[in-house]
C-alpha cells in the first residue's frame, strides 16, 4: 500500500507559503501610493480577482497539510469543492482581462495573452491533477505547478519597485523558471513524478516563448483580442 502523506509533494507547504509571502510583498505596496510612488485605481474586478485567487492559494496551502497530518476525508471534500473555485478563478481572471483591455493600444494583444496563459496552465494543470488524482506523486505536484501563475504577477510588481518594464517582466520569468528548474532538482531521487516539474516547465517555456517573439501581436491573435474586446460582459 502507497504511503499517501509520504509519497506526496513534501515541499508543497513551503512553496505555497513562500508564494503567499511574494504575493503580499507584490501586491500591498500597491494599497499605500506612499510606498509604491504609485496612485493604483482598483475596480471591484480586481478586488474579487484577488479575494479568489487568494482562496485558491490558501486551498493548496491547506491540502498539502491535511495530507501530512492524515485528515484524508477532509482532503477529498475540499477536493471536491474545487471544481466550484477553478470556475470562480476562471471567470475572475475573465471578467478582469476584459474589464482592463484597451483595444486601441498597440499593445493589446500583450495585455490579453498574460492572463490567458496563466488561466491556461492552471487549468491545464488542474485537469491534469485530478485525472492523476491516484497518484498521490503526480497529483499533488501538478497542482502544485498552479502556484506559479500567483507568483508572476506579484513578482512583476515587485520587481517593478525597483527597475522598468520590461525588464520586470523579464525578470519574474526568469525567476519562475529558475524556481521549477529547483523543484526538478529536489525531485532528482525520485521514482514516481519524477517528470512532474519537468512538464511544468516545459509548458511554462513554451507559453514564455510564444510571448517574448511577439506572439500576442500577430494577426490571429489580435483578431481574437478584438473579437474578445468586443464582448459585451464588463
Amino acid at each position: 500500500m502507497i504511503d499517501v502523506a509520504t509519497t506526496a509533494f513534501k515541499h508543497g507547504k513551503v512553496l505555497f507559503v513562500g508564494v503567499l509571502v511574494v504575493v503580499v510583498a507584490g501586491f500591498v505596496p500597491s494599497f499605500f501610493p506612499a510606498w509604491s510612488g504609485r496612485e493604483v485605481d482598483f475596480s471591484t474586478y480586481h478586488h474579487v480577482h484577488g479575494i479568489i485567487m487568494l482562496l485558491w492559494l490558501a486551498l493548496l496551502i491547506t491540502q498539502p497539510i491535511l495530507i501530512q497530518s492524515g485528515q484524508f476525508n477532509l482532503h477529498r471534500m475540499l477536493g471536491l469543492c474545487s471544481p466550484a473555485l477553478l470556475i470562480a478563478v476562471l471567470f475572475s481572471v475573465l471578467l478582469l482581462a476584459h474589464s482592463q483591455l484597451e483595444i486601441e493600444n498597440e499593445r493589446a494583444g500583450f495585455q490579453l495573452y498574460i492572463p490567458l496563459k496563466d488561466l491556461l496552465v492552471i487549468v491545464t494543470l488542474y485537469t491534469m491533477g485530478i485525472w492523476f488524482r491516484k497518484s498521490p506523486a503526480v497529483h499533488s505536484r501538478l497542482m502544485a505547478g498552479t502556484a506559479f501563475q500567483l507568483l508572476e504577477p506579484a513578482l512583476t510588481r515587485a520587481f517593478s519597485l525597483v527597475m522598468a518594464a520590461p525588464a520586470s517582466y523579464l525578470a519574474t520569468l526568469l525567476v519562475i523558471d529558475l524556481a521549477i528548474v529547483a523543484l526538478i532538482y529536489m525531485d532528482r531521487g525520485l521514482d514516481r513524478g519524477k517528470w512532474v516539474f519537468y512538464f511544468v516547465l516545459g509548458l511554462t517555456l513554451s507559453i514564455q516563448g510564444f510571448l517574448v517573439t511577439g506572439g500576442p501581436n500577430s494577426d490571429w491573435f489580435m483578431a481574437f483580442t478584438k473579437w474578445f474586446a468586443a464582448l459585451p460582459i464588463t
